[in-house]
């Protein structure tokens, strides 16, 4: 099955040394595809299957990362997102929602089309992430308890997407 390899350029072993840029945060590294959410100056931008968290600080992400010792990569942006464009984006979502084709990255991609970026609105994770390489909008990929010096994305389909057990 074809894949993404994403190169990691650097590894921190505290969240308090991740510099205080953009980012596209992937977490839940081990299924396919992994979740997707943005960390926006400080604050965290998330959808999933029971709610969306909008603007939460910083430090709320961070405990649940280190409660459950899950590893994280953290995909720098070229692109300073507006908060007031992220909040008003995120809040017009609930949760996921496959029956209506809302998944995590829905809103991440709603932002960065708003933000004049290239990106596809039909983009599924790899294929965004992807147009965002090849246009040189990722300028950096920080690894959080992750030991790899790559991680490789593996491809999917909407159908398979929209199949996964809730």
């Amino acid at each position: 099955m074809p894949s993404t390899i994403l190169k990691i350029n650097s590894t921190i072993g505290s969240l308090s040394d991740l510099p205080n840029k953009d980012y596209i945060v992937l977490t839940n590294l081990q299924i396919i595809p992994p979740h997707a959410s943005l960390i926006i100056q400080r604050s965290w931008y998330s959808l999933n299957f029971k709610e969306c968290k909008v603007a939460v600080p910083f430090s709320v992400f961070e405990r649940s990362l280190i409660k459950t010792h899950s590893p994280a990569l953290f995909l720098q942006l070229k692109l300073n997102i507006q908060p007031s464009i992220a909040t008003a984006t995120f809040n017009k979502y609930n949760n996921v929602d496959f029956e209506r084709q809302i998944t995590c990255i829905s809103p991440i991609k709603e932002i960065f089309i708003q933000h004049q970026l290239p990106i596809s609105p039909n983009a599924l994770l790899f294929e965004m992430i992807e147009e965002l390489l090849n246009t040189q909008n990722i300028q950096n990929i920080i690894a959080y308890q992750y030991k790899a010096d790559m991680y490789e994305m593996q491809h999917y389909s909407l159908h398979q997407l929209l199949s996964l057990k809730v």
